[in-house]
C-alpha cells in the first residue's frame, strides 16, 4: 500500500548548479527541490509523494497552489514530491512521537489524486446503479423481490479480490531494500502503458467477466466489456488476464489508437495462487493471440535507483505512437518466480515494480 506521507530521513543535500536559494534532497529514492538551509542531511521530515492532494489549510500553509503534488524540473534537477517540517503534523502526534517510515496520511488529511477516471469511486458513484423505482409494488415484499429478480440491472460491482489481486505496482523509490536483495537476478522489462486497467476472465462456465481497477463491470455495453468480449474465444477458462485498455478518451490517447485494444501484462491462475512468469506470458500470448504490453529486454537488476530511472526514460515502442511520445516508464520483473514478498508493498506477493519516466510526468504535467 502506498505511503502518500510519511515521516523520512534526509539523507542527502546536494547543491544545484548555479541555483542560490534552492538544493537538492534525496528522501527514500526520490530527489526533491527544497529550499537552501531549510534541511540538513539526518533531519526527519514530512514526505510528501507525487499525486498527493493536500487540504486547503495545509496547502495555504505550505504556499502549495495546484490541484496536487506533481513532478517539476528546477535548473535540470526532476524534483518528486514535497518536504514538510514535523512542526506540520498535529499537536497530539508530535508529543506522541513518530518514527522513520510511519504513515501519517490519515493524520495530516493527505489523499490521492486519480488520473485515470474509472479509479475513482466518484466517478462510479455518478454513475452508479439503477435506482430504487418509486413504484406502488415496492411496497410489497414479493413486488421487491420480482424486480431485483427480474428487472434490477446493476451496472457494477465491488472487484473480486477473492479470486485475484488488484492491479498495482509500487515504484522504485521505496525500494531500495528490496533491490539490495535482489541485486544481480535477471529480469525482464517491458514498457508501462497509459492507459486504463483491465481484468478480465472466462469462468469454468464460459461466462466472461470483466473489471476495472476498482470495480467489476455488468453493463455489457460498457467499452471495456464489449473490447475484452472480442478477445473472449482466445481466453483459457478460468485463468484471469490483466492489461491496459487503450484508445480514444483514455488518458488523452498518447497512442494514436482509432478503436480500443487491449495490451496483456500478466495472467494469474487461481488455482495455483500464482502469475505466469514473464517467459510463460510471452508465449502463451503469441499461441493464442493476444496483444502483449511491449517487452524491452532482459539485464541483470542494479540496485541504484538512478540508473533504473536513466533505464525508464525514452519513447513508447507501439507503432501508431507519435515520433514524440513518451514511455510512462518501464515495469521490472525477474525471469525465475519470486514471491512472499508479503509486506503491503507487492500485489499477490510476487517481486514486481515500477520505474515511471521523469520526462513523462513533466511533459504531461503529471
Amino acid at each position: 500500500m502506498r505511503k502518500l506521507a510519511s515521516i523520512q530521513v534526509i539523507k542527502k543535500i546536494e547543491a544545484i548548479e548555479g541555483a542560490d536559494r534552492i538544493e537538492k534532497a534525496t528522501v527514500l529514492g526520490w530527489h526533491v527541490v527544497v529550499k537552501k538551509g531549510l534541511y540538513k542531511e539526518g533531519d526527519l521530515v514530512v514526505y510528501l509523494e507525487i499525486d498527493s492532494v493536500l487540504p486547503k489549510d495545509l496547502a495555504e500553509r505550505a504556499g502549495f497552489t495546484d490541484k496536487y503534488l506533481k513532478t517539476r524540473r528546477f535548473k535540470g534537477i526532476y524534483s518528486q514530491g514535497m518536504c514538510l517540517p514535523i512542526s506540520e503534523l498535529p499537536d497530539w502526534l508530535q508529543k506522541k512521537g513518530v518514527t522513520e517510515g510511519q504513515d501519517v496520511s490519515t493524520e495530516l488529511g493527505i489523499t490521492k489524486y486519480e488520473t485515470d477516471i474509472r479509479n475513482d469511486e466518484q466517478w462510479w458513484k455518478k454513475h452508479r446503479n439503477k435506482e430504487v423505482p418509486n413504484k406502488w409494488y415496492m411496497k410489497f415484499r414479493i413486488g421487491r423481490w420480482l424486480w431485483k429478480k427480474f428487472i434490477y440491472k446493476p451496472v457494477s460491482g465491488p472487484f473480486p479480490t477473492n479470486l485475484v489481486p488488484k492491479t498495482d505496482e509500487t515504484r522504485v523509490q521505496v525500494l531500495q531494500d528490496i533491490l539490495d536483495k535482489y541485486e544481480g537476478f535477471t529480469c525482464q522489462f517491458t514498457e508501462k502503458l497509459d492507459g486504463s486497467s483491465i481484468t478480465f476472465w472466462l469462468d469454468k462456465k464460459g461466462k466472461l467477466h470483466v473489471c476495472s481497477r476498482n470495480r467489476e463491470i455488468f453493463d455489457k455495453e460498457d467499452f471495456m466489456f464489449k473490447t475484452a468480449s472480442k478477445l473472449a474465444d482466445k481466453l483459457i477458462k478460468t485463468n484471469i488476464y490483466q492489461g491496459e485498455i487503450l484508445g480514444p478518451n483514455i488518458q488523452g490517447n498518447k497512442y494514436g489508437l482509432k478503436d480500443y485494444e487491449i495490451r496483456i501484462y500478466q495472467c494469474y491462475v487461481p488455482e495455483e495462487k500464482r502469475y505466469f512468469t514473464p517467459h510463460e506470458l510471452s508465449y502463451n500470448c503469441w499461441k493464442d493471440g493476444l496483444k502483449q504490453a511491449p517487452v524491452l529486454g532482459e539485464f541483470k537488476l542494479t540496485n541504484n535507483i538512478d540508473e533504473l530511472v536513466d533505464m525508464a526514460i525514452g519513447m513508447s515502442v507501439l507503432d501508431t505512437r507519435g515520433k514524440d511520445t513518451q514511455r510512462e516508464g518501464i515495469v521490472i520483473r525477474p525471469v525465475v518466480y519470486v514471491d512472499g514478498l508479503h509486506d503491503k508493498r507487492f500485489v499477490g506477493g510476487r517481486l514486481s515494480f515500477k520505474v515511471i519516466n521523469p520526462k513523462f510526468l513533466v511533459k504531461y504535467n503529471l
